[in-house]
């Protein structure tokens, strides 16, 4: 190796450690510490300008038995829709009802006649803009996954990273595992908890494998 290959390497070394510690460093929405399991994941993604909104290692005893991380485009508009704020007021006071009361899910036929009104009323060209930087985003990422899955010939297919998507603009959730929520960890028989802990063990191993090869 010569001596601009070495400098070459170890200038991405750093760039590297100074992501995943940052990456450490952040916060979740309700303020918690990033599980240290996702953190390097997380951090290959948004080297390769991925950026994320969430992520989970997966828990054998909460939450899900599998590893995930949530991407979306940065920059998302606030409103959907064509004049949104102005026909939802007018739906809530024409039904007496709040804006949190109409998407409760209790009062149906007010939240379709509203969605009605979006419906007519069209999406905004910014709105349509940001879903069209997840497409971009959600097809850069199925080549790598299929690039991927090239390397893993032997892998059970299920065990493979897939892409889900959450969401009417395109954001999207790269997930290894299954994503059924399982009963209650303390209703579970003993043989159930150690068939989510091996379940969860296997799609663990497989992120790290993505990741390594994200990197």
């Amino acid at each position: 190796m010569n001596p601009e290959q070495s400098h070459e390497l170890s200038a991405k070394g750093q760039e590297w450690q100074k992501k995943v510690e940052k990456v450490a460093g952040r916060k979740d929405k309700v303020g918690g510490e990033m599980d240290p399991g996702i953190v390097e994941t997380v951090a290959a993604l948004n080297l390769l300008k991925f950026p994320t909104s969430g992520s989970c290692e997966g828990h054998p005893d909460h939450r899900e038995a599998a590893p995930w991380v949530a991407i979306k485009a940065k920059n998302k508009p606030k409103e959907r829709y064509k004049d949104q704020a102005e026909l939802e007021k007018r739906i809530c006071e024409q039904h007496g009802l709040t804006s949190k009361q109409i998407r409760d899910g209790e009062h149906m036929a007010e939240w379709d006649e509203l969605c009605a009104l979006f419906d007519e009323s069209g999406e905004t060209d910014a709105f349509k803009a940001w879903r069209e930087k997840n497409e971009g985003l959600r097809d850069h990422m199925q080549s790598l996954i299929d690039e991927y899955r090239a390397t893993r010939t032997d892998a059970d297919p299920s065990a493979i990273p897939r892409i889900e998507l959450s969401g009417p603009g395109g954001s999207f959730w790269i997930r290894i595992g299954s994503s059924e929520n399982d009963r209650t960890f303390e209703k579970m028989t003993d043989a159930e908890r150690t068939e989510r802990a091996e379940r969860l063990r296997a799609s663990q191993e497989e992120m790290k494998l993505f990741t390594e090869f994200l990197k």
